[in-house]
């Protein structure tokens, strides 16, 4: 009986550690005051971006290629074979962050806010 408890006592602690490894970044960072106050929308949201590093290098994007378009705000990119199209709100006055909604056309759906 003792070890029975002893056991589920490791294995919730267990689970409790594991629950918490942090694997990604949380939230967005703050940078609204370090942002250049002539910024133009229109020319930072065409062409093309590459991410070349990442500080949490468990993720597939790296070295992927992200097109941007203005009218309409989207950007889209390849993950493997899948191309994932991500539709932006429209950009308010003041607003820190703008949000995405992406689709890709038969495997998943998710948001992400940048």
């Amino acid at each position: 009986m003792k070890r029975i408890i002893v056991l589920t006592f490791f294995g919730i602690l267990g689970c409790t550690f594991c629950a918490h490894v942090r694997t990604g970044p949380e939230g967005c960072q703050d940078v609204y005051n370090q942002a250049a106050s002539n910024l133009n929308n229109e020319q930072f949201y065409k062409g093309s971006w590459y991410v070349t590093y990442g500080k949490y290098q468990n993720h597939t994007s790296l070295c992927t290629k992200f097109d941007m378009t203005w009218t309409p705000l989207q950007i889209t990119y390849d993950v493997n074979t899948v191309k994932i199209t991500c539709k932006g709100e429209a950009l308010q006055s003041g607003a820190r962050h703008t949000e995405y909604k992406c689709k890709a056309p038969e495997c998943f759906n998710f948001n992400t806010t940048s």
